[in-house]
């Protein structure tokens, strides 16, 4: 009797590897949250990918609150729709006008119109700029 000598080793299964991977996934995500919590980390995830760029050409950030007026007149004026649309709540980076500091913050911000200025607060914590300025773009539609 001759005894077979092509042996196959186990093998993983596919299902296997993936709940493998899956369990490393939601253990880093755990230790991310109890070493510096979720705030930390969205500020590292967007200091690597939005700091390539310095800021926002001014004509485009001109077109993009025209956008944004566009589609906020699209919105219902009930409730705080309008209030909470990108035409009252976005502020730019000019490139040539905007200055960031060795804190990370910028010296400037451009918001759309002066309407935007209600929500001034907001845009202080979010950009961390003292001086917040407006670019001009007028939407009489629209109450910030």
């Amino acid at each position: 009797m001759q005894k077979k000598m092509d042996k196959r080793g186990q093998s993983l299964t596919l299902n296997t590897i993936i709940i493998a991977i899956l369990a490393i996934l939601v253990l880093v995500v755990v230790v991310t949250f109890f070493f510096g919590g979720f705030k930390g980390l969205t500020d590292r995830i967007k200091s690597t990918f939005y700091s390539t760029t310095a800021g926002t050409d001014e004509v485009l950030a001109v077109q993009s609150c025209q956008q944004f007026c566009d589609q906020a007149k699209l919105l219902p004026d009930t409730g705080n729709l309008r209030k909470n649309s990108a035409y009252c709540n976005t502020a730019f980076v000019i490139d040539g006008r905007s200055n960031i500091g060795s804190d990370g913050k910028y010296d400037t911000v451009y918001t759309c119109s002066d309407k935007a200025r209600t929500n001034e607060g907001l845009i202080k914590e979010r950009y961390g700029s003292n001086s917040i300025l407006d670019l001009g773009v007028g939407c009489p539609e629209i109450t910030c």
